[in-house]
């Protein structure tokens, strides 16, 4: 694996994280918000860096 892929890699399992917390708090429409957060950042070709604070600055709301 190379050393740039990382950064994506970590950017994905955290929004799998994600996900998973918001099925539990959410129901159905949890994974909705995931996907429609993942798509919006795509959109504006946002680095994975950006996707780590998010999905972190959201799981500290919710701790």
């Amino acid at each position: 694996m190379k050393t740039q892929e990382w950064p994506e890699l970590l950017a994905g399992m955290a929004l799998i994280l994600l996900e998973r917390l918001m099925r539990q708090h959410y129901g159905v429409f949890g994974p909705l918000l995931v996907l429609s957060l993942s798509i919006g950042l795509r959109a504006v070709k946002a680095p994975p860096g950006w996707t780590l604070c998010l999905v972190f600055v959201w799981l500290s709301i919710q701790a």
